[in-house]
């Protein structure tokens, strides 16, 4: 496996190892965040008990969205952290209906402190033309 993706955070680098060629790393961050999911649990909470650097999240397109039919829940088992932005689901949509495989990976936490309070996550979507594995090293 060969390094393809280094991301710095407060707690040290996240390193991501692949066995494929990777067509492209997108980097972003879930929005909607600081919202309530649907079962009326709290994002924020959610994420403070269970993200962790270096988890792999699920992608779960939402076409009977009422907001937006391109939208993508970004999911840890039965936690939903929020979505992927809407102007990039629309792609992220065309890339999974094309049978692309597209793994995400939560890269970073960013605030939780006293001047920022709210936590925010940013993931990294590795988009491969085939199934491939993926090695996430982080620190604990």
């Amino acid at each position: 496996m060969k390094l393809i993706d280094k991301s710095p955070s407060s707690k040290g680098d996240v390193l991501v190892y692949c066995d494929a060629e990777i067509s492209n790393i997108i980097h972003t961050k879930i929005v909607g965040v600081e919202r309530k999911n649907d079962d009326g649990s709290d994002r924020q909470t959610l994420i403070k008990r269970n993200a962790k650097l270096g988890q792999y999240l699920k992608l779960k397109p939402e076409p009977l969205n009422k907001f937006d039919p391109n939208a993508i829940g970004i999911w840890w088992n039965d936690v939903q952290y929020g979505y992927i932005s809407s102007d990039l689901a629309k792609d992220v949509k065309r890339l999974l209906d094309e049978h692309e495989y597209v793994h995400a990976v939560l890269m970073n936490i960013t605030g939780g402190t006293s001047d920022k309070p709210s936590h925010g996550v940013n993931i990294d979507l590795f988009v491969a033309d085939k199934n491939f594995a993926l090695e996430v090293r982080a620190p604990r």
